[in-house]
């Protein structure tokens, strides 16, 4: 049973690296309750929510992450899906 609540967190990787592909199981370990696919800065950030985006991080400027009003996570793959999974295991 989780006792935590869950996680918001956008998720910035590069085309073709996966995202969509392995959304679910990103969701599942970074603690976020579903997926907003394709999110970009501007876009509304949904609590509990993993958004996807392929925007860098240096490109997700500090008012896009102010707009919300509870805690967000930024995390970036600067590695290949099978190496960032592998992290995990």
């Amino acid at each position: 049973m989780r006792t935590t609540p869950f996680e918001t967190v956008i998720f910035s990787a590069p085309q073709g690296w996966g995202k969509t592909h392995h959304a679910i199981q990103l969701a599942q370990r970074l603690g976020c309750d579903g997926v907003v696919d394709e999110w970009k800065p501007g876009d509304a950030i949904v609590d509990g929510q993993l958004h996807l985006t392929n925007v860098s991080g240096s490109q997700i400027t500090l008012d896009a992450l102010n707009s919300h009003t509870g805690p967000v996570m930024l995390r970036q793959a600067f590695c290949s899906a099978q190496d960032y999974f592998r992290r995990w295991e």
